[in-house]
């Protein structure tokens, strides 16, 4: 079987982050990505993984999460290099809840949606009868493989 060719540069992020930029209404999906070559991921997904962890972690000297979450989205949709980078500083100076977020994240993805013994499970059948079953677990190794990159840079 052969592996799926990494023809995309990227892959949009599976990941419910995606939900914070839906939440912050500028999603640009073009935008949330992991790039499949090395694992790398997009700021756009680090950012709405702020939005996320500003609204579960509360936001100390704020009257509440939800004026921080106000002040990141309006920076993001000016583009605003500064108050964004303040921002992380602020409320993840460490920058690990934001890594720690997302690592859990993709490891959950790996642990349940992406499996490693889904291959074997999935060989046990029929590829004649079941024809698009070589396709799934061709890509699903694929996904397995670009999202381990992506934990190996968290």
């Amino acid at each position: 079987m052969k592996a799926v060719p990494p023809s995309l540069p990227t892959l949009p992020s599976p990941t419910t982050e995606a939900a914070a930029a839906d939440e912050m209404g500028f999603a640009d999906w073009a935008k949330m990505t992991f790039r499949v070559k090395d694992g790398a991921v997009a700021d756009a997904v680090w950012d709405a993984v702020l939005y996320k962890v500003i609204g579960s972690d509360g936001c100390k000297g704020r009257s509440s999460s939800s004026e921080a979450q106000r002040e990141l989205y309006s920076a993001l949709a000016k583009n605003d290099g500064k108050i964004i980078t303040e921002m992380y500083s602020k409320y993840d100076p460490n920058g690990l809840k934001v890594r720690r977020w997302l690592r859990n994240h993709v490891e959950q993805m790996l642990t349940s949606t992406y499996p490693k013994d889904l291959a074997l499970k999935l060989s046990e059948h029929d590829f004649e009868q079941h024809p698009r079953l070589e396709m799934i677990v061709r890509y699903n190794a694929w996904m397995r493989t670009v999202l381990q990159r992506v934990k190996a840079n968290l």
